[in-house]
C-alpha cells in the first residue's frame, strides 16, 4: 500500500491504468522504495535501457511511495496531441535531446525548488547496448543538483529492454520478463557551486550510485553480470 504522498486523482487513475496494462507483459520486482521521501524535493536519476523506463518508474514510485514524478522527457514525445495532453497534464517537462536545453533545465530547477520529486536519465537517451555498461552521463543532473542542493535518489532498472529495447518493442520470449527496479539511499550534493570541477565530481558520484543500483537490479532480475 502506498504511503501518503502528493498524488492527485489524475495520477492515481493513470498510474493504476498503466499498472494494469503492464501486468500481462512484465513481472515487477522492486527494492528500496522506502528511500523515496514522503514529501519534499529530490531528484530521481537512473540508467536508461528502454523507452519503458519512465513509465515503470512513474508507476512504481506512485503506487509504492505515493509520489508523482516530473520527468525531463524527450521533446519529440510531445508531438503527438494525445501524449502531449497527458504529459502536460501530469507536469512532465520537454527537453531537446542533444542540446543544452537551458529552458528545460530551468523548468526542472523551478520544480525542484517548489518541493517536487523530479526524474532524469543522465545518459541522455536509451542505451543501445546496455550489456556493455552505462553510457557517459551528460551534465544536466549535476547542474540541477549544484543549483538546488537537492539529494539524488539513484535508481537502477533492468529487464525493460527485454520487452522494448533501443530498436523498438518486441514480443519475443520470455513472454513476461522480470523487470527489476532498485532505489538507493539518497546521495547528498557536494559543496562548491557550479564550477566545472564541482559538476564533474557530482556527476561521478551520481554515476557511481546509479551503477551500484543497476548491479542490484540485475541481480534481482536474475541477469548475468
Amino acid at each position: 500500500m502506498a504511503r501518503p504522498g502528493d498524488l492527485d486523482g489524475f495520477w492515481r487513475f493513470w498510474t493504476g491504468l498503466l499498472a494494469l496494462i503492464l501486468a500481462p507483459f512484465v513481472r515487477l520486482r522492486v527494492v528500496g522504495e522506502e528511500h523515496v521521501p514522503a514529501t519534499g524535493a529530490a531528484l530521481l536519476a537512473g540508467n536508461h535501457v528502454s523507452s519503458l523506463d519512465g513509465i515503470v518508474l512513474a508507476v512504481v514510485t506512485a503506487r509504492r511511495a505515493g509520489r508523482r514524478t516530473r520527468f525531463l522527457i524527450a521533446a519529440e514525445y510531445f508531438g503527438n496531441p494525445f501524449l502531449r495532453w497527458i504529459l502536460t497534464r501530469s507536469g512532465q517537462i520537454p527537453i531537446r535531446r542533444g542540446a543544452r536545453d537551458l529552458r528545460a533545465l530551468g523548468a526542472a530547477e523551478s520544480a525542484l525548488r517548489s518541493g517536487v520529486l523530479a526524474g532524469i536519465y543522465p545518459e541522455g537517451g536509451v542505451n543501445e547496448f546496455p550489456d556493455r555498461g552505462m553510457r557517459p552521463l551528460r551534465s544536466g543532473a549535476s547542474r540541477l543538483v549544484a543549483a538546488t542542493g537537492v539529494p539524488v535518489l539513484p535508481v537502477g532498472v533492468w529487464g525493460t529492454q527485454r520487452r522494448w529495447p533501443w530498436a523498438g518493442p518486441t514480443f519475443l520470449r520470455p513472454w513476461r520478463p522480470v523487470v527489476a527496479l532498485a532505489y538507493g539511499a539518497p546521495v547528498s550534493p557536494v559543496d562548491g557551486g557550479g564550477d566545472v570541477v564541482t559538476l564533474q565530481t557530482i556527476s561521478e558520484r551520481i554515476a557511481s550510485a546509479i551503477r551500484e543500483q543497476l548491479d542490484r537490479a540485475r541481480t534481482l532480475a536474475g541477469a548475468d553480470r
